[in-house]
Order: structure tokens, then sequence, then C-alpha cells
């Protein structure tokens, strides 16, 4: 995954629950804590409010929204139909993109 990729899923992440701890961010985008630091510090810098509560992790501020990936029930329903051609046939690279695809969908 770029680090454009990573940035906005970190903000799409951050969205998707109120809080969410370093050990979890870590771990759903399989990076260091140090990057986490690094890439949180970036998305502050471009104007996402991102905030950190003791005992509870780090969340977007509230009125920040960034807008979900728009699909047609047709283009969804054709990206969960093609799961089982990619897992057989496409590299594990492939298979990791379309699989963080589908997230966004999922």
């Amino acid at each position: 995954m770029n680090r454009i990729d990573r940035l906005m899923g970190i903000i799409t992440f951050l969205q998707a629950k109120k809080h969410r701890t370093m050990p979890q961010i870590v771990e759903h985008f399989s990076i260091s804590a140090r990057t986490v630091f690094r890439d949180l510090r970036v998305i502050g810098e471009i104007g996402v409010p991102v905030f950190f509560e003791p005992e509870h992790g780090y969340s977007v501020g509230s009125g920040f929204f960034l807008p979900p990936v728009s699909l047609t029930v047709e283009e969804a329903n054709a990206l969960s139909l093609a799961e089982p051609l990619i897992v057989r046939f496409a590299d594990k690279s492939i298979q990791k993109h379309f699989g963080s695809a589908l997230s966004f969908i999922g």
C-alpha cells in the first residue's frame, strides 16, 4: 500500500469508530507504531483534526468527514462476484489490494 492510500485509509479507519487505539491501527495497517505517529502527524498537517484521549485512543474531530467511496449496487456486486477469481488467479499483492478495496464497501 502506498503512503497516500495508507493515509486515506487511516482517516477512514479513524472515522469508522469513535476511538482507535495505537495497537488497532498498527495491526490493521501492518505498520510500526513509529510509522503511525508519523502518519498521524502528516494527517494533522493537511488539516484533518486528529485527537488523542488517554485511555481511549485516537479520533477524528467532530465535524470532519471524509465521504465514503460511492459505488452503484451493480459496481459493488461486480467487485463481490470477482472475489473468487482474484483469490484463485491473482498474486498476493493484487489479492491484498482487492481485499483493501472490498473493505471500503463491506
